[in-house]
């Protein structure tokens, strides 16, 4: 492997290599090991199939890079930076990513499983087929991502941030934990597993396009129909480590008046923001 000299900046030492001319150029013999990464930028390389497996990231900056199949398992991410990048097949397995963001990427078959993403933000980026298995997504976004085929298995979710995400149809949430207050994936598995009748499909249409949601609101719309609160209740059976049956007991106990059999128990009078579908306790 060869050895950079010590003057030799980190960008410039992978650059020397992958980066000239506006082109992507392989960095044929990287050594990861061998430089300190954190908190430098790394543009327009080729990083395929690079190893930076327990490597210290924290801070750094890929933009315009080609990192697929390189691997990060185990390495420190917090803070790190992924802008316009190709990670298809990259394997981020068990990586500290707190607060580390992946914008406008592709990560189709991605491996994260087992990865602390607490508050990280994966955002407008394509996750098709991507294994988050066993991940902590604590607070983290998905905002505007593609998760078609994306797994999930015994993933915890809590408040995590589901706006704009798209094609959830074949994204296995069966062991996901703690999304009762991801509105995007509540609202699917009920789309998943309830009728097509017309009545059902109005009910449910208005909940998804009612953008300020709530247990109150749900209620409203859904305390007359008892046989679709049943619906809802047995839906959400099927998904025990979700969390909604925890919220549907919660809900119950709030309102004398009438049972809460409704996925979403929050405060109404929350300030709108980009995190509004949120979902907070009453």
């Amino acid at each position: 492997m060869p050895r950079y000299p010590a003057e030799e900046s980190a960008v410039e030492a992978i650059e020397s290599q992958a980066y000239g001319d506006h082109a992507f150029r392989p960095a044929a013999g990287l050594d990861a090991a061998t430089v300190d990464l954190r908190g430098t930028s790394v543009s327009f390389a080729s990083l395929r199939n690079v190893d930076f497996e327990g490597s210290d990231l924290r801070g750094a900056h890929f933009q315009c890079v080609d990192l697929t199949h390189a691997s990060f398992k185990g390495a420190n991410l917090s803070g790190a930076r992924f802008s316009l990048v190709n990670a298809r097949g990259a394997d981020f397995s068990a990586v500290l990513g707190k607060q580390a963001a992946w914008e406008r990427s592709d990560l189709t078959g991605a491996t994260f499983v087992e990865s602390k993403l607490e508050r990280a933000s994966i955002t407008s980026c394509g996750l098709e087929h991507a294994i988050l298995d066993r991940a902590d997504l604590s607070f983290a976004s998905l905002a505007y991502s593609n998760l078609d085929g994306a797994s999930f298995c015994q993933s915890l979710l809590m408040r995590a941030e589901t706006f704009g995400v798209v094609d959830l149809d074949r994204t296995d949430l069966s062991t996901t934990r703690q999304f009762a207050y991801c509105r995007e994936m509540v609202i699917e598995v009920l789309r998943r597993s309830l009728g097509d009748d017309l009545e059902t499909v109005q009910w449910l249409g208005a909940a998804i396009l009612s953008r300020l949601w709530c247990y109150p609101k749900w209620l409203d719309l859904l305390r007359h129909y008892p046989v679709h609160l049943e619906s809802v209740m047995t839906v959400f059976s099927q998904y025990p480590d979700s969390g909604c049956q925890e919220a549907l007991s919660r809900g119950q106990t709030r309102n004398s008046a009438a049972p809460i059999l409704t996925p979403f128990t929050t405060n109404c009078g929350a300030p709108a923001t980009a995190m509004a579908h949120h979902v907070d306790h009453a």
